[in-house]
């Protein structure tokens, strides 16, 4: 028979468990709680593109990519993203294909040796138009933030071997001799 108290005794670490697994952005990603924020670069670009209306200029961004460039000025900072699709916690997903690329202005120094090219950033900010970069000898037009709050990513790489061979050698009383090689596989996570 169900009772109360072992439907407790389920229900409430099951909560725990899911509530300890949500994922939280970074302080500097926050938006206001009554904003509506556009996070893919499709949505970015179609805005950007339709001209400086005061819809896109007041539109809040968050978006994520690889860092192409960084340019410091007298004061600000400019850097040149290539996209990527970011997840619920702001995270870049490395696994998706780039999207395009976007330029975004922050009003402060940010040191080129830690936001170097190859990193990961998310910015969050308002659109603000289109700016032509070039890319090599091509030129094309890209979509502007102005950043408010930038959060650089780290990617781990874990090492996971295959332990079932292992188990299948050949025991002489107990002591066991596995020397074929294992095999693995390296997994890239953002954090």
């Amino acid at each position: 028979m169900i009772t109360l108290r072992s439907v407790t005794f389920v229900f409430i670490p099951l909560l725990c468990l899911i509530l300890t697994g949500c994922v939280q952005l970074p302080d500097e990603l926050r938006s206001p709680a009554d904003t509506d924020v556009v996070t893919d670069y499709a949505t970015l670009a179609a805005l950007s593109s339709d001209g400086k209306d005061a819809k896109a200029e007041l539109t809040t961004v968050r978006i994520g990519g690889v860092i192409a460039s960084i340019d410091n000025r007298a004061k600000q900072t400019r850097l040149v993203l290539v996209s990527l699709p970011i997840g619920h916690g702001g995270r870049p997903d490395i696994d998706q294909e780039p999207q395009g690329r976007f330029v975004v202005y922050v009003s402060r120094f940010l040191d080129p040796m830690a936001y170097h090219k190859g990193r990961l950033l998310t910015v969050l900010g308002t659109a603000d138009g289109v700016e032509t970069i070039k890319v090599g000898e091509h030129s094309q037009s890209a979509p502007v933030i102005q950043g408010q709050g930038v959060h650089l990513w780290t990617i781990t790489q874990r090492v996971m071997t295959d332990r079932i061979a292992p188990l299948l050698a050949p025991c002489n009383g107990i002591i066991c001799r596995y020397q074929g090689p294992s095999e693995g596989q390296i997994i890239n996570t953002v954090e």
